[in-house]
């Protein structure tokens, strides 16, 4: 048991360090970019083509800034988001015209991207850091472009059928507590690797400047984590989906809506639960919403899911789909905390 200040912190280091590793993967198929339900996707898409970059105007600015949490914890740059949200039009300019470099370009300058991590312990004993979630702390420089493109894709997303219906999280309109779930990932954001994000933009025809946005905000991040004795001292990650980032849940349903799309397209017809009202059952509809019908094999809320299913049979055929899917991007099932 480390108790010395220099020791806690060279733990939590090499954590998080570890935590956050990549190690590369073999390449493999990936049906699922290519399965009938995404191409048909696809071809809405490219109809109506989702435009990116798109710089805000001072008015669009402010809406931003009045949306959300009013206090978020400030970054390292420590910018408050109240305090800017105050600024006079003549010095929120200067404000708007860093926000629109960075979209322009798809480029986040170095001393941007520094970040600090609170740890929020969940369950267990708590002198063991994998009981812990770090939460990021981002400065508002580098917030303020992915939170104006999550407001503009989520709507995309929604309207052009990308996330499924059975998705309740980064959907407007849908509450979580629409549905219970079962079956959950390791460790969701922190084992979810980009590339996910960037075969799911490939795959319903979205601008790869999106891709070219993130890489640049996810390489070479400057980390440093609270401890009970103050700051670790820096250390450098890439390729990480931030826990407490404005865009990372929209990152997250925008990848496993890939694999919903992919079970529901190879999976037999019979296969699936058909949810109905009981005036609907009986033949006798009351209201409007008695004619409602919805049929789905996987139900989900961030990177929380439940697999639907007639028979065991058809749950072991999903599971087994669903494995290869997300083994595919750094996800694990935590056994430990899900039920048959």
């Amino acid at each position: 048991l480390l108790t010395d200040p220099s020791g806690v912190k060279d733990a939590t280091t090499r954590y998080f360090s570890t935590l956050f590793s990549r190690t590369p993967r073999v390449p493999s198929q990936k049906p699922w970019m290519t399965t009938p339900s995404i191409q048909r996707i696809r071809e809405q898409t490219a109809l109506s083509p989702f435009t990116w970059p798109r710089l805000l105007t001072l008015a669009d600015l402010r809406t931003l800034l009045r949306k959300g949490n009013p206090r978020p914890a400030p970054g390292p740059d420590l910018w408050e988001k109240w305090c800017v949200k105050t600024l006079s039009d003549g010095a929120l300019s200067l404000v708007l015209d860093l926000v629109n470099y960075e979209i322009s370009t798809s480029h986040f300058p170095e001393s941007v991207k520094p970040a600090i991590m609170s740890t929020i312990f969940k369950r267990g004993a708590r002198t063991d850091l994998a009981n812990y979630r770090g939460i990021t702390c981002s400065n508002l420089i580098k917030n303020l472009p992915f939170a104006w493109l999550n407001q503009l894709l989520a709507t995309y997303a929604t309207r052009h059928g990308i996330l499924p219906e059975t998705q309740v999280a980064t959907q407007p309109g849908v509450q979580a507590r629409d549905l219970l779930s079962f079956l959950s990932q390791r460790k969701g954001f922190d084992r979810l690797e980009p590339e996910g994000f960037y075969d799911a933009v490939h795959a319903y025809g979205l601008p790869q400047t999106l891709i070219d946005l993130d890489k640049s905000a996810q390489d070479r991040v400057s980390y440093q984590v609270k401890t009970a004795y103050g700051l670790t001292e820096p250390f450098i990650v890439s390729g990480v989906t931030q826990q407490g980032g404005p865009f990372s849940p929209l990152k997250s349903t925008l990848t496993t809506s890939m694999v919903n799309h992919w079970l529901n397209d190879v999976l037999a017809p019979e296969d699936c639960l058909t949810f109905a009202s009981r005036q609907s059952k009986l033949g006798k509809p009351h209201v409007p919403d008695d004619e409602l019908h919805l049929q789905t094999r996987m139900v989900e809320a961030m990177d929380d899911s439940i697999l639907l299913m007639p028979s065991l049979t058809a749950l072991q055929t999903a599971a087994l789909h669903a494995d290869r899917f997300q083994a595919a991007y750094g996800w694990e099932t935590n056994w430990t905390k899900s039920l048959l």
